[in-house]
């Protein structure tokens, strides 16, 4: 039993519990609209009515709310009447269950779930047998009815028997009698399926015994032309499938011997006659049949037709009929392309241009009382062809070609040609062309050209014949086609006998009155080309002109002149004078007669190479189509020596003792001029001093100096110039007495190492720039390698560090001379060594470290400074008791302020990374 849960116990009065549950079919699909009945057990017995009834959702779900606790028993069924399920207790019963039964439903104070029930299936029954409906006859097709059941939704599967035998594959709803059925009876059994229900089988009553069939037949029919020698068909029309049917030709309605297949070819037995074709038709099952056909119209003696005549277009072509029965009427009709062409009844017919590419043919029908009428159609020709007659042209002499026209063919036509001399071929001349040969002299020239395409007509042309053939050679002409010059024709040997005529012609114009044999050019003709034609005539001969080569056109042409200085380095022109319009020149000079090498152009610039010789120069002129020509000019003068092109000498240097003084000689010319040298002093030759500089010695002072150059060249006037004198030459300045002068050095490294200062930059200014990534560190030492002065103290992270200061003598602290640079750096360094003397003096501002000459007097001088770093500004000069150092600034950021400056002359040393003033 399945029982619900107790009700609580402080419940004080009864509860009601509720029975929800499921119905289905044996397939489990739900049922909806099912009806649901609940029995109670009361007093040991159920109640004979139900006490509650519900209808399941369309899940097939049902609720009984709201029960009364107590034992029940639940019970479902289809509400259609005609169900193919019986009503159905839970959980699937067609018998209510005992009251004991483990099936019940006990209901006690709660819901009970799950009441699931089954439907129990009807059993299938044929309520009305299958039926076979049809004629028992071989070749009938059966049918039948599945019947009717007592459960719907059923599928259906058949087998068909003879008598009591299974028909193999015959499941189908309808059967076809076959020859094997004659004799016998016909059933089906019907099987009638549905899931979960036992499948059933009901069978039909038998047929009759099935009778032999009847064979569907058609009354034959003859097709074909009643003509000797053709064939004529048997048309059987529809009979049953799979007859066989034996065939019998009849003449006269007689049988003909042997003729007893579906064709028949008519002899000359039949002519006259009638025929007809009986036939035969059996089959298993099925009684035999016998058909013949209407007999034909009497048999004819009917011939091919045939056409001739030449199928081109503007043709006449001719049937004829051939041999046909006796007493035979004809009717022509001539077809193109197999289509009738309107109004070409005859035995004739001339061919259009519309017949072009078409194939051409005629029907000859042929017509007698009592006999058929039968058409013939002669055999396919091939298509018509549009042809023409060609004709030859072109210059009928020895040596000339011969072309041949050929006129409007049919388009893709192949065109074959044979040239003919006097009618007769003319072995291997097979082409449009033919080149006359010295054999056809006096002879005719014709040509044959013969058209082919596959499909169509070969049609063969011939042109009219030339006149006789003469000897007529090309004309030459001799002479220059130069204006003022006379020509001369030379006609050659023509065909004796024949009379030859001149005509000259000007761009293929004949020239008015030349009809000699000699022409004078003149200026009409110039640029224009000039030939001759000479004509010859002889009776019976073909008249023959000949035109000479083409000549190069008339030249007009002049004597060049020179114009120009004929002196070195100067420039000639060359002017050709009046040419022909278009003429391109080309140039040569020649030096004495002798051409000079790469002097091409139109002007020359003359040389060293020549002074005194005489020049002249070359033209051609150059025309397309023309005759080149050259003259030549008149000699020049002797040329003459060149002119130097020379600047006033500058001097540029201090004019001080211990100096250099160098000469500037400004731009001399043409390029490349020697140039000399002498230094003056005082207007006076200074012995040895030829040379670019002059460093100034003692015995210059308070005399002025001067320089003259002197240029030459070959083939040049030799020119000198001298400058203007300096000033006097003062004595030497305080700071290279005191500490020397000498050529600036620079040395470059990377990393550490020693540099040995030259024994004549002992003092001086060292200016360093540094690009590393640490320590740049310079060391001033003595002969003994004894440390004298940190120079530099700088570290670089990948920025360039610049600066300058001064070492030796000119250092205060040290006064000594510098031996050796000790550097120690982690990348690449340049040190530039400079005198003293080298120092610029010191300006109103400037940036970064520096070594400045102060000239001044003793003075204060307002410094200021704008970076961040060291400002260290010392003063070397001579003191009271010698050489001295005075320590200006020393300061670290910006500053500003007056401070005091010793009397000059001195050097001034600024240490600083950023900018700074010295405003005086």
């Amino acid at each position: 039993m399945i029982v619900a849960a107790p009700a609580n116990a402080d419940e004080t009065e009864l509860a009601t519990g509720g029975i929800t549950g499921s119905v289905s079919d044996v397939i489990a699909t739900p049922l909806a609209d099912a009806e649901v009945e609940l029995f109670v057990l009361v007093d040991g017995a159920w109640a004979p009515e139900p006490t509650a009834e519900v209808t399941t959702d369309a899940h097939g779900d049902f609720v009984f709310a709201a029960v009364a606790d107590g034992t029940y028993a639940v019970r479902a069924a289809e509400a259609d009447e005609f169900s193919a399920f019986v009503p159905t207790w839970y959980p699937s019963s067609d018998v209510m269950p005992d009251v004991d039964a483990a099936s019940l439903v006990v209901v006690e104070s709660a819901p009970v779930d799950g009441i699931d029930i089954v439907l129990v299936p009807s059993m299938i029954e044929a309520t009305s047998a299958p039926q076979v409906t049809g004629s028992a006859r071989v070749g009938s097709k059966l049918t039948h009815t599945d019947g009717e059941w007592s459960v719907t939704g059923l599928s259906f599967t058949r087998q068909w028997f003879r008598g009591a035998e299974v028909i193999g594959g015959a499941t189908g709803v309808d059967y076809s009698i076959v020859a094997d059925d004659l004799g016998r009876t016909i059933s089906v059994a019907v099987t009638a399926h549905r899931e979960g229900f036992s499948s059933t089988t009901a069978s039909s009553a038998a047929t009759s015994e099935v009778a032999v069939g009847e064979i569907a037949t058609a009354v034959p029919t003859i097709s074909g032309t009643l003509a000797v020698g053709a064939t004529l068909t048997a048309k059987l029309g529809i009979w049953t499938s799979g007859t066989t049917i034996a065939y019998e030709w009849l003449r006269d309605g007689s049988a003909i011997s042997g003729a007893t297949a579906s064709v028949y070819k008519l002899t000359t037995s039949d002519v006259g006659k009638a025929i007809s074709v009986r036939v035969r038709g059996t089959k298993a099952g099925y009684a035999p049949v016998v058909k013949t056909s209407a007999p034909s119209a009497k048999v004819a003696i009917a011939a091919t037709p045939k056409v001739t005549g030449t199928y081109a277009v503007g043709e006449t072509l001719t049937a004829a009929a051939g041999t046909w029965t006796s007493g035979t009427t004809f009717r022509y009709q001539w077809l193109r392309d197999g289509s009738a062409i309107a109004g070409a009844t005859t035995s004739t017919y001339q061919l259009a241009s519309a017949d072009n590419g078409k194939t051409i043919t005629v029907q000859v029908t042929g017509s007698k009382s009592g006999y058929a009428t039968i058409a013939r159609a002669s055999a396919a020709s091939a298509k018509a062809v549009t042809a023409a007659t060609p004709k030859v042209s072109g210059v009928v002499a020895v040596g000339q070609t011969l072309t041949a026209t050929s006129g409007t063919w049919t388009a893709g036509t192949t065109l074959a040609y044979q040239w003919l001399r006097d009618g007769r071929a003319i072995s291997s001349a097979t082409k449009s062309t033919y080149a006359i040969a010295a054999t056809d002299a006096g002879t005719a020239i014709s040509v044959k050209v013969t058209g082919t395409q596959p499909g169509f007509a070969t049609i063969t042309k011939t042109s009219i014949a030339t006149g006789k053939v003469q000897i007529a050679p090309t004309p030459t002409i001799s002479g220059s086609m130069v204006v003022g010059t006379t020509l001369t024709a030379k006609a050659g040997a023509w065909t004796s006998g024949a009379t030859l005529s001149y005509a000259w012609l000007r761009d293929g114009a004949a020239i008015s009155g030349a009809t000699s044999s000699t022409y004078a050019l003149t200026t009409s003709d110039s640029g224009k080309l000039i030939t001759v034609k000479v004509t010859g005539r002889k009776s019976g001969f073909a008249t023959v002109w000949r035109i000479s080569a083409n000549t190069t056109k008339t030249m007009r042409a002049s004597t060049p002149t020179i114009s120009g200085v004929v002196k070195v380095a100067s420039t000639l022109t060359a002017n050709p004078g009046t040419w022909t319009t278009g003429t391109e020149f080309s140039y040569t000079w020649l030096r004495n007669g002798t051409s000079i090498t790469g002097a091409t152009g139109a002007t020359y610039k003359l040389t060293a190479s020549d002074r005194g010789a005489q020049i002249t120069v070359k033209v051609t002129g150059r025309k397309s189509g023309h005759t080149p020509v050259t003259r030549t000019s008149a000699k020049t003068a002797a040329v003459a020596a060149g002119t130097l092109t020379a600047a006033t000498p500058t001097i540029s240097g201090t004019k001080r003792v211990g100096n250099t003084l160098t000469a500037i000689p400004g731009t001399w010319g043409p390029s490349v001029v020697t140039l000399k040298y002498q230094w003056y002093r005082s207007g006076a030759a200074i012995s040895g001093a030829t040379s670019t500089t002059h460093k100034l010695v003692s015995a210059d002072i308070g005399k002025t100096m001067s320089v003259k150059v002197t240029g030459s060249k070959t083939g040049y006037t030799t020119t000198s110039k001298t400058s203007a004198a300096t000033g006097p030459i003062a004595d030497a300045s305080w700071y290279a007495k005191k500490f020397g002068t000498f050529t600036a050095k620079t040395f470059s490294g990377y990393g550490d190492d020693v540099i040995t200062v030259p024994a004549n930059m002992s003092t001086g200014i060292m200016s360093a720039s540094f690009v590393g990534d640490g320590n740049f560190i310079v060391w001033s030492l003595d002969a003994s390698y004894d440390s004298q002065n940190l120079l530099f103290n700088e570290i670089s992270y990948g920025t360039e560090f610049t600066g300058a200061t001064v070492y030796g003598k000119a250092d205060g602290y040290y006064g000594e001379a510098t031996s050796y640079f000790e550097i120690t750096a982690d990348g690449a360094w340049t040190v530039t060594l400079s005198s003293i003397d080298s120092a610029a003096q010191l300006p109103a501002s400037g940036s970064g470290s520096g070594v400045y000459k102060y000239d001044g007097a003793a003075t204060s001088i307002e410094l200021g400074y704008f970076g961040d770093s060291n400002f260290i500004v010392w003063q070397y000069f001579d003191g009271t008791y010698g050489y001295d150092a005075d320590l200006i600034v020393n300061e670290i950021g910006a500053v500003s302020g007056r401070y005091a400056f010793n009397r000059g002359p001195s050097l001034v040393v600024i240490t600083a990374d950023g900018g700074w003033y010295a405003v005086r």
